[in-house]
């Protein structure tokens, strides 16, 4: 990262109580680039953090599922029949059809971010 990047993060990282950091002087003065920064972290502060950024992102990718879900109701509602099921290509029209196509790919990549999250949540709450 470049200098004025990490003058950036440090104090958020500071002010979230993540990081600590203690400036040792190398030589007697006031001049603040003449110091060493020894920078420490707190671990369970840090995955805290980081889990409650991923649960806030898998409540993020099923409000959009619902809302998606919400657009697409009443192709939703018709392709759910149980004698529109059988043939789906039948019974909806083009339009609805590939309406319904896509909710089904929309659907189906949403379901996998939520579960390379739940990955990562597994991952950080069982370390």
């Amino acid at each position: 990262m470049k200098n004025d990047e990490i003058r950036y993060i440090l104090p958020q990282l500071q002010i979230g109580g993540i990081l600590e950091v203690v400036e040792i002087p190398k030589v007697a003065g006031t001049d603040r680039s003449k110091n060493y920064q020894l920078l420490s972290f707190h671990d369970s502060r840090c995955r805290a953090f980081v889990l409650e950024n991923l649960y806030t992102t898998m409540v993020r990718i099923y409000q959009r599922i619902d809302e998606e879900r919400a657009r697409r109701a009443g192709i939703l509602k018709k392709a759910t029949r149980t004698d529109v099921k059988k043939d789906l290509q039948r019974y909806l029209s083009p339009g609805e059809y590939r309406g319904y196509i896509q909710w089904k790919a929309i659907e189906e990549r949403l379901l996998g971010q939520i579960m390379k999250v739940d990955k990562s949540v597994m991952l950080l709450r069982d370390i």
